[in-house]
């Protein structure tokens, strides 16, 4: 079963979304400064959440009529590259902006090879070692909306499938779950509605996953061909 995360919860009441995700956890600080670097996915979440912060409120400026941003994670496979982000924004009267930040090594290398050296490093001194790119290419409204278009269609294809994954994780009492494999994020929010999911890259690839492979691939090859 293709392993994913999804976090929602139910909002009651009239003209409230039906379905609202939760966001990315927020960095917390152990106290003065900021945390010592321990091994684990949780100080790589904070050092990904401090290089590509995840949407605030405060992103969102006025006439903002749809924006998502799209979080890639290599994993421990070398031919991915590094860990990079899209953001997509169309706004009202101004036309659409893409967003294109990527780091020049792997945040986990750079993670493992600054705590061998000094066990109690700072998460500041780590991110201090990260080159990051940041790139802005310019994109039609109609493009936005074409990438709408996939990356819903992508999902709800995901979610049909999810009452038959339970009914048979139900019945069965065991799971599949991808560990250390390469990983899409998304954040999405369009007026009220905002989601966040998650998604793992395996040899069963998702409709998501497909859609984000395609989607990175052509920003990347729209920024090479805009120099």
């Amino acid at each position: 079963m293709q392993s994913s995360l999804l976090i929602a919860s139910l909002l009651l009441g009239c003209g409230a979304p039906l379905l609202n995700l939760s966001a990315a956890p927020q960095v917390r600080s152990g106290g003065k400064g900021d945390p010592q670097v321990e091994p684990g996915p949780a100080t790589y979440d904070q050092a990904l959440n401090r290089v590509f912060p995840a949407p605030q409120q405060s992103d969102f400026q006025r006439g903002t009529i749809l924006s998502f941003w799209l979080r890639f994670q290599p994993g421990l496979d070398p031919d991915l590259g590094t860990d990079s982000q899209i953001k997509v924004t169309l706004v009202w009267g101004t036309g659409a902006v893409v967003e294109y930040s990527s780091t020049a090594q792997r945040v986990d290398t750079v993670l493992h090879n600054l705590s061998e050296k000094n066990p109690k490093a700072q998460l500041d001194e780590v991110l201090s070692k990260l080159a990051i790119t940041r790139k802005t290419l310019k994109a039609t409204p109609s493009q936005v909306l074409g990438w709408q278009r996939g990356l819903l269609r992508a999902l709800s294809q995901v979610f049909s499938t999810l009452p038959a994954e339970t009914k048979t994780v139900y019945a069965s009492g065991t799971a599949t779950i991808t560990v250390d494999a390469s990983s899409y994020d998304v954040w999405y929010s369009e007026g009220q509605m905002e989601f966040h999911y998650a998604d793992s890259r395996s040899s069963d690839q998702s409709p998501f996953v497909k859609w984000a492979d395609g989607f990175r691939a052509e920003i990347i090859a729209a920024l090479k061909q805009s120099k």
